[in-house]
């Protein structure tokens, strides 16, 4: 993908500042005033990249009326725009700049200037290219009252920073585990109520990854939340442990078992259609190949994928409404239902993360990257999440 990005900015020229331009001071009666220290070129090559990402603009990021951007060195921010375009998966390929101004030339700090910027944007000399130009006495600009600059550059996104995306959201789901921990203690609880693993995974903790618990608990957890899906998991397999045990309740009894979940009692009969065709041609194991699994009542590629990741550790690539939802709100890919988004992420996500995938992402997408209106204000992605139709966040 690429995309072309324009920052623009104007500063005020006044004595007893310094004159800066990407970076680099050049002697002058005159420098630029601002909040910062009002280099315009930086501003507006800060501005040029973070447009063409579609992630923010400078006053966004660093606001003019934060005391923390008080004479804050403009190359820095530069930098740390930067580093947010690239997590997105973003590079520069070249980037070409007009400054106007009266005084100073610039022609003589052409090459200082180039170098800098190229190195803030770790990026060859050669691919920026810097102009001077006056206004011919007209306005402030030719007046020498103000100083100009316009910067034009071209990005182009190789895929996402998927270790940094994993580094971003393993250490966002410790923190929040972290967290009940202490909620858990400030309450003098023993354990917390909960669990901040999803239902199936939980359940997969709790049973030894054993592959029934896991099957039972993926065909409850369809259209149901988790906090339930957790609950009737461990009411039915406290009395259905196996197959052969789940054929052993009654249908009134384990629909209630399995009630309030959604569909409870379809499921009832799934699961005991499952248990029976269990034990007639697997001899009440479950299947560990893909094609069998599908071939299961109630059995989507989902399911499929989770039993295969979980109980049976599994390369595999579990995609339901979160990470289909969050992926391509991210940007990563571009799918119209789960099964594309799985496909491709099977291109283009690195195997050693296709099992957590889901696990981290399932959470995330409770409590960060929510259906409406998301949080986008503290989310840790932010840098890799070009924010694919959000209208509205908080």
């Amino acid at each position: 993908m690429i995309r072309i990005g324009m920052g623009r900015d104007l500063h005020r020229l006044v004595e007893g500042r310094p004159f800066l331009l990407g970076g680099v001071r050049i002697p002058t009666e005159k420098g630029e005033l601002g909040h910062s220290d009002a280099d315009v070129l930086a501003h507006a090559v800060t501005d040029a990249i973070l447009g063409a990402s579609g992630l923010a603009d400078i006053g966004s990021l660093f606001p003019p009326s934060d005391p923390t951007w008080k004479d804050a060195d403009s190359m820095d921010l530069l930098r740390q725009a930067f580093d947010l375009v690239r997590r997105g998966g973003w590079r520069v390929i070249n980037l070409d700049c007009v400054v106007t101004c009266e005084q100073p030339k610039i022609l003589n700090h052409r090459e200082a200037i180039r170098a800098s910027v190229a190195a803030a944007l770790t990026m060859e000399k050669e691919a920026v290219f810097v102009k001077g130009k006056t206004n011919e006495g007209l306005d402030s600009l030719g007046k020498g009252e103000a100083v100009e600059a316009l910067a034009v550059c071209l990005l182009e996104n190789q895929g996402p920073d998927w270790p940094g995306i994993f580094r971003a959201l393993e250490t966002w789901k410790a923190s929040t585990a972290a967290k009940t921990v202490v909620q858990s203690l400030q309450a003098k609880e023993d354990e917390p109520e909960g669990t901040d693993d999803p239902s199936v995974s939980a359940v997969a903790l709790e049973r030894d990854r054993d592959p029934w618990a896991v099957l039972v608990s993926t065909i409850i957890s369809l259209r149901t939340k988790d906090e339930v899906t957790l609950a009737a998991s461990r009411r039915v397999l406290e009395r259905g442990s196996t197959p052969q045990a789940l054929l052993q309740i009654p249908d009134e009894t384990l629909e209630g078992l399995l009630f309030p979940a959604g569909f409870y009692r379809t499921k009832a009969r799934t699961l005991k259609t499952i248990g029976t065709i269990l034990l007639e041609r697997y001899q009440g194991r479950v299947p560990d190949q893909m094609d069998a699994l599908l071939a299961l009542p109630g059995v989507g590629r989902k399911t499929a994928n989770l039993v295969l990741a979980e109980a049976y550790d599994q390369d595999a690539i579990c995609v339901d409404t979160h990470v289909h939802r969050i992926c391509n709100r991210a940007g990563w890919v571009a799918t119209k239902n789960a099964e594309e988004t799985e496909q491709a992420l099977r291109s283009r996500l690195p195997v050693e993360y296709w099992k957590r995938i889901n696990y981290l992402l399932v959470l995330y997408g409770q409590r960060v990257c929510r259906p409406q209106s998301p949080h986008c204000s503290v989310c840790p992605l932010f840098g890799f999440c070009q924010r694919v139709g959000v209208q509205r966040s908080r």
